[in-house]
């Protein structure tokens, strides 16, 4: 399930881990403005990061297992239909996760 979180565990996990797939600018070593992470706990992050003037903030948009994760995936692809813009991200990651496992 999708959870909205800013939990500096998750962040950290998620940021030591392998990049999938990333969007935006890297505000520091290993985070982008938006990315999909696989994390060393091995759940599949996806990640909103902003540069503020107290420094970075990010959010924890979703985090699932890997699983989990790639059947979400395989649920935005609709036959006939373009994927959206913000998909893509998504399908990316799911084929470079595919790769690694």
């Amino acid at each position: 399930m999708a959870k909205r979180s800013s939990s500096k565990g998750s962040i950290q996990a998620a940021v030591e881990g392998t990049p999938l797939d990333v969007d935006g600018p890297e505000l520091k070593q290993g985070l982008w403005a938006v990315g999909v992470y696989w994390g060393t706990d091995r759940f599949v992050y996806h990640i909103a990061a902003e540069t503020q003037r107290e420094g970075i903030r990010h959010t924890v948009i979703s985090k699932r297992p890997v699983g989990e994760y790639l059947r979400w995936v395989d649920g935005l692809f609709r036959a006939g239909e373009v994927p959206s813009a913000s998909a893509g991200i998504h399908f990316r990651a799911a084929r470079k996760l595919r790769e690694l496992l």
